[in-house]
């Protein structure tokens, strides 16, 4: 399989080391279809980071896309929203009893 290497990089395959510069290789398919191979190949697109703007766009679009394909007059779910950080989420087990708050003796004169 021929693949177009557009960065220098090595390649540890678990029996060498294998260097690539920049050029046109005949690999095997394994080698080719490998992960950091692949990044390093012509014309890759470094996938969007999860805390970046176009990762926010790309959700978006699949939220709308979503909706889209549901039937028109479908109620829509909403998602539970996450409580903020530092927020305990604990619901009361159904053995758990009221607390009952007492009001204080009143003071003598």
């Amino acid at each position: 399989m021929l693949i177009r290497v557009a960065k220098r990089f090595m390649l540890n395959d678990g029996v060498e080391m294998k260097q690539f510069l920049p050029g046109i290789y005949d690999v095997d398919k394994a080698t080719a279809d490998h992960w950091y191979v692949k990044a390093h190949l012509e014309g890759f697109v470094e996938p969007p980071r999860p805390d970046g703007p176009s990762f926010a766009q790309s959700s978006i679009k699949a939220q709308q896309a979503v909706r889209m394909m549901q039937p028109v007059g479908a109620k829509q779910e909403q998602p539970e929203a996450a409580p903020p950080p530092g927020v305990a989420t604990a619901q009361p087990t159904a053995d758990a009893k009221p607390r009952v708050r007492r009001k204080a003796p009143a003071k003598r004169r």
